[in-house]
């Protein structure tokens, strides 16, 4: 089968390759889809063997080069440059290290055979002439030193790179408890680094940031490395970063037993999308129990459902256990929490400073990252409303439950089976596709689950990945993935612009399932679906967090004729939860009944 890629496009990523340019930089560069297809022909056409022997300095500083000119870096280039740039530094120390050895043994050598004489200060010293004055003892360089760095300087740093919203939430981190509900994308993570930083250089004050995963606080710990290496010349390095006034940056995930026993101001990510939030909030709060300590809580909005949504609404303070009569005193008790008080923020009954931001408001003061009109040609009003307007779903709305869905995220660190840099990710071990088709507004999606092993075990989510072009060219990277893994069983969407793949693919292998959506069909992929989340058989890498989302779009509808379909605003111009749709699609192979035999049932068009 043909690879979906020219010639031209694989000869140039090789030159590329050679000249020590990463797989992901070529992929990007390239407009190839993965980097993991850059890694199979490497290995495939042995292109290491084809790069020129330099040393390990050369190599450090060539890709160091690289780095410095990449327009539009990443967070994941900042840190590989702060981490090869102390592994050169290092490297020249030591090559330093060594030529003065050498050139001290020399002239030893040279004094032993006459050649050369005695310095003048060791010749006093041995007629007893007076020793030579003692040196000053070198003064050891402080490590992450910022005691240089003025308030007047961080003022204007800030100043410079933030707008007017996130320039508020700074202007009100004098209260205790400050709660952000905030459009997506709008850069909360981004600001909340600069002043954990900032407060840290100035205060002395540990930093402590609690996330939803282990790889979203670091992504935390990337912009403040990146904030301390550009502006003030600081490496910060390690698990728990310390600044020469002994400020700690501590990065936590939602297990409990990572935050215990830190202290310092607390910033939690993601409060909505936080499974079990009330036992973990019992936890966290301590960390900020000192009077002087804050607590910051930012998020998008999920369901009203949500364990932290009494928090947000301030019905866990009119619930707090008091006195009958201050009960009764706090219920009535109202909290207004409309965009129009919000906006420029609001210090609430319970002492809780509440802000929102939408993306139109975050547009309106100053950010001119974004095209509206892209946006809401690329996401339904439903989702508009939810991702970009701050607006909660009510109970009810979504089919799925949010705290099975959240439960359905896995640390896939601990799946030692899958290695996705490998030329074959899973082995010879099975695995099922699931297709999703584009429409207007979204990317194709296809999506690689492994079925359990034995039965009470769970199917995973492997790996997803979009795919656009022409429906040859989608096709053709289904057919790459079949060459990588042992692919037992291919759903695909055949319904409108997914037919040409669905008939590519079942010409090609005898194992793909075309799937005409029609109202059962819809109905049998939910229920399985739901079945399999609800009972907790079904898990995703927690960095997904797409997935979840997706599901919760998913909510029954009523037809003309009054029987229930399930939609996610899928129609001939939208396709939305489209990674939610493939993974169904996938398990697709799955029986009702629940994990075991694969299905064999096809629905008709």
């Amino acid at each position: 089968m043909p690879s979906a890629y020219s010639p031209e496009i694989r000869r140039q990523a090789r030159q590329l390759y050679i000249q020590r340019y990463s797989p992901e930089d070529i992929a990007k560069q390239l407009g190839i889809n993965s980097a993991r297809t850059i890694y199979y022909w490497a290995k495939k056409e042995e292109w290491e063997n084809h790069v020129p022997h330099k040393t390990l300095e050369e190599l450090y500083v060539r890709r160091i080069t690289l780095l410095v000119n990449k327009p539009n870096k990443t967070d994941a280039d900042y840190r590989e440059h702060t981490f090869l740039s102390e592994q050169l530094l290092q490297a020249q120390q030591m090559k330093l290290k060594d030529t003065q050895i050498e050139k001290e043994k020399a002239i030893i050598e040279q004094i032993r055979n006459g050649e050369k004489p005695l310095p003048n200060a060791i010749q006093n010293d041995l007629k007893g002439e007076g020793k030579p004055a003692r040196k000053e003892k070198r003064k050891r360089k402080v490590k992450n030193d910022i005691s240089h760095i003025t308030e007047e300087q961080l003022t204007e740093i800030r100043n410079e790179l933030f707008q007017t919203y996130q320039l508020r939430w700074y202007d009100n981190k004098h209260h205790r408890n400050r709660f952000i509900l905030k459009s997506r994308q709008i850069g909360a993570t981004y600001y909340f680094s600069w002043e954990a930083l900032e407060d840290a250089i100035l205060s002395g004050e540990n930093q402590v940031f609690i996330s939803a995963s282990k790889k979203q606080a670091e992504i935390f710990k990337g912009y403040i490395a990146a904030f301390a290496h550009k502006y003030f010349d600081i490496t910060l390095t390690g698990e728990t970063p310390t600044l020469s006034n002994g400020a700690q940056f501590q990065f936590g995930s939602t297990n409990a037993r990572t935050v215990q026993g830190y202290n310092g101001h607390l910033y939690v990510d993601e409060v909505f999308w936080i499974p079990s939030f009330k036992d973990l909030n019992k936890v966290i709060k301590p960390i900020a129990s000192q009077k002087h300590l804050r607590k910051t809580y930012f998020s998008t909005p999920s369901v009203e459902s949500h364990g932290a949504f009494p928090l947000w609404s301030g019905d866990e303070w009119k619930n707090r256990p008091r006195g009958k009569a201050e009960k009764t005193k706090r219920e009535k008790v109202e909290f207004d929490l409309s965009h129009a008080t919000l906006k420029e923020g609001h210090l609430g009954p319970d002492k809780i400073w509440r802000n929102i931001v939408t993306i139109e408001d975050a547009i309106e003061q100053g950010c001119d990252r974004f095209s509206l009109d892209d946006i809401k040609e690329e996401n339904t009003a439903f989702e508009y409303d939810q991702l970009y307007l701050c607006k909660f779903m009510r109970e009810g709305e979504s089919v799925f439950k949010l705290d099975s869905l959240l439960a359905c995220a896995a640390n896939a660190d601990t799946w030692t089976d899958f290695n996705p840099k490998a030329e074959r990710p899973f082995t010879n071990f099975a695995v099922w596709l699931g297709y999703d088709p584009a429409r207007r507004g979204d990317k194709s999606m296809l999506v690689i689950v492994a079925p359990p092993g034995k039965p009470g075990k769970p199917y995973r989510v492997l790996d997803k990945m979009s795919l656009s072009g022409s429906w040859e060219n989608q096709a053709a990277r289904i057919q790459e993935v079949t060459q990588r893994y042992q692919v037992d069983f291919i759903g695909v969407d055949s319904t409108g612009p997914g037919m040409g793949v669905s008939e590519k693919l079942t010409n090609q292998h005898r194992n793909v399932l075309p799937l005409h959506y029609s109202q059962d069909l819809k109905t049998e992929l939910v229920l399985r679906a739901q079945g399999l989340i609800d009972a907790g058989l079904l898990k995703w890498p927690e960095d997904y967090t797409d997935i979840a989302q997706g599901f919760l779009q998913i909510r029954q509808e009523a037809t003309k004729h009054d029987n229930i379909t399930y939609v996610a605003d899928r129609n001939k111009t939208a396709g939305h939860a489209d990674a939610a749709w493939a993974i169904m699609n996938a398990l697709a192979n799955q029986p009702l009944t629940g994990p075991g035999k694969p299905s064999t049932w096809h629905l008709a068009s």
